[in-house]
């Protein structure tokens, strides 16, 4: 974890100092107000240090941690692949949704629509 700034550094030593493990999770809100970050900028930063240092924090409904434990480190991952799989169903339908309203939609033929009220053809 080389050439960390001021501000990585002293995220990163603060979580792995006082919030080692899912025992000691701090909400982020209060871990930025603690650091002297907004909400903002504290998670982008702890999102730089997990995909450019390879920090190892992670969040729960709890707050942030650092990950202690290798159950710890499967129970992070389940959660993200559910977070994953939740963002693609949002993705999904927010596609279907655009489309429905506004791809101009075919007219319906009047045969058929005999059919959708009277059910006749």
């Amino acid at each position: 974890m080389n050439d960390l700034n001021f501000e990585e550094q002293q995220i990163l030593y603060y979580i792995e100092l006082n919030h080692y493990g899912k025992d000691k999770a701090q909400i982020f809100t209060k871990l930025a107000e603690e650091l002297h970050f907004n909400g903002r900028e504290f998670r982008d930063i702890v999102a730089h240090l997990i995909k450019e240092h390879g920090a190892l924090i992670t969040g729960s409904n709890k707050g942030y941690y650092y990950i202690a434990t290798e159950e710890e480190y499967k129970e992070a991952n389940k959660v993200l692949a559910k977070q994953i799989k939740g963002l693609a169903i949002r993705k999904k339908h927010l596609r279907l949704n655009w489309r429905a309203k506004n791809e101009p939609q075919l007219p319906i033929e009047p045969k058929k629509i005999k059919q959708l009220h009277f059910g006749r053809v």
